[in-house]
């Protein structure tokens, strides 16, 4: 269950999924007042609320974005940087080396007659472990990775537990 709320919504959805026991992440404006942020958590036992550094509430079409972040903050997804070769097969070797692995999000930078950037996001399911293990067999398999997960996204984060 995903919910953006500046308070009100935020605390039914967090009752809801705490009743249902369904997981939840709730997102809420920075300037959420603090009663609002502190009922909610209440309300939301073991689930995450996220509130985020804005000036205003949210709108509905950035809430994937935020969500993603949240999927990093939970270790469920992994970003990263890969520089691969710029020349036929290069782009099918690599995904044979990522494996089944489902692919979040995908974006590809043409950057030389040599070389070519990815934007990669890849699901995780077995957290931090194994977004290590990508990097490492990436690295192994010589791809130049930056690991961009450990980036900090929202200012600030309420995890509740």
């Amino acid at each position: 269950m995903i919910a953006a709320s500046a308070g009100n919504h935020a605390q039914g959805v967090a009752l809801a999924a705490s009743t249902l026991k369904v997981p939840a992440t709730i997102v809420m404006p920075q300037t959420t007042p603090e009663i609002k942020v502190t009922a909610a958590r209440k309300r939301l036992r073991g689930q995450t609320l996220i509130a985020v550094n804005t000036e205003a509430n949210s709108n509905f079409d950035r809430l994937l974005y935020i969500y993603e972040r949240a999927e990093i903050g939970e270790d469920r997804e992994a970003l990263m940087a890969v520089t691969i070769p710029e020349k036929r097969g290069s782009f099918r070797k690599f995904c044979r080396v990522l494996g089944k692995r489902s692919v979040t999000e995908f974006n590809y930078r043409y950057t030389s007659n040599t070389n070519a950037q990815i934007f990669l996001g890849v699901k995780l399911s077995d957290g931090n472990m194994e977004r290590t293990e990508i990097i490492k067999l990436l690295k192994k398999k010589g791809y130049s990775v930056v690991d961009l997960t450990i980036m900090k996204w929202p200012r600030r984060i309420y995890a509740i537990s």
